[in-house]
């Protein structure tokens, strides 16, 4: 088959995903759909739990695993250089 040309080469990934007719990162979609998840897994655990239906640990333990994947980790600040607390102050 020599007349047929090579196919395109593949484009690269932009990180957009088109929603709706408008182009919005993959990032803010991912983390909204999360967040959306979330919100449904804490609510069904807190009727689960208020209500007595199924295994108490199982509700309390996807209460705290929701709970541990939206807070941020926790991290020590560095301490600032010298000059900067030196600076800090005289002021």
């Amino acid at each position: 088959m020599e007349g047929t040309p090579p196919p395109p080469p593949p484009t690269p990934p932009t990180g957009l995903w088109r929603i709706m007719g408008r182009r919005i990162p993959r990032s803010e979609i991912v983390f909204f759909c999360q967040m959306i998840l979330i919100y449904v897994v804490v609510g069904v655990s807190l009727f689960n739990l208020t209500r007595g239906h199924g295994a108490d640990n199982l509700w309390v333990a996807l209460l705290g695993s929701c709970l541990g994947y939206v807070l941020p980790n926790p991290a020590i600040d560095p301490p600032p250089p010298p000059a900067a607390a030196a600076v800090a102050h005289h002021h």
